[in-house]
């Protein structure tokens, strides 16, 4: 399997229910955002562009397209927004046993940022995106041309890096020592202000 449908049917098994397209896309986008932060790389090594509504990558859905009626079922179902084009929900196939091509760290970073978002709508998950570094630069191109810069990729070396974590991160399979629980308290509290961010606290 691609990159894409290794992340794809891990976030689907860990969200807790079916996802939109657009949804998707921004699960997909803050975990990928919250990887480059701590590890200098995407997880799903895909592109985005500025979309109407945010970040978005066709590639998703054509990725996972290929696993329907595999491991993954798609359904297309009526609108409940303002618009009047219909919603396709993305979810697992039930009794199918998902085995994704991971690294610890890629699903630790995954589950960090679900648990980050649980509970938000897909709405609140558009609102969070638009906090993020790619965004906010080319929301800046905007407000001086005054025009919307739509199917522009977003630019994810503005992200600020934290090198520290990237190399406890790296780590995590090793013992800890006693030396390290100053390194774990860093690591909590360095998740609990990623956690403010998406929230916009």
């Amino acid at each position: 399997m691609t990159k894409i449908q290794n992340v794809g049917l891990y976030i689907l098994s860990k969200y807790g229910k079916e996802a939109g397209t657009i949804e998707l896309n921004k699960l997909f986008y803050l975990v990928d955002v919250a990887s480059y932060r701590l590890l200098g790389k995407t997880i799903s090594r895909t592109k985005y562009v500025r979309a109407e509504m945010g970040p978005y990558s066709r590639a998703i859905s054509q990725e996972l397209c290929l696993l329907e009626d595999k491991q993954v079922k798609r359904e297309t179902k009526p609108s409940k927004g303002f618009s009047s084009f219909p919603k396709v929900a993305w979810s697992v196939t039930k009794g199918i046993k998902i085995k994704p091509e991971l690294e610890l760290d890629e699903k630790e970073i995954i589950n960090k940022v679900l648990e980050i978002v649980s509970g938000l709508s897909p709405r609140e998950l558009e609102k969070l995106s638009y906090k993020t570094e790619p965004m906010l630069y080319i929301l800046d191109k905007e407000s001086k041309v005054n025009c919307p810069q739509f199917q522009v990729p977003l630019d994810f070396t503005k992200i600020k890096r934290d090198e520290f974590m990237r190399e406890f991160i790296s780590n995590l399979k090793t013992p800890i020592s006693e030396e390290e629980q100053k390194q774990i308290e860093y690591y909590d509290r360095e998740w609990k202000e990623v956690e403010l961010m998406l929230q916009g606290n």
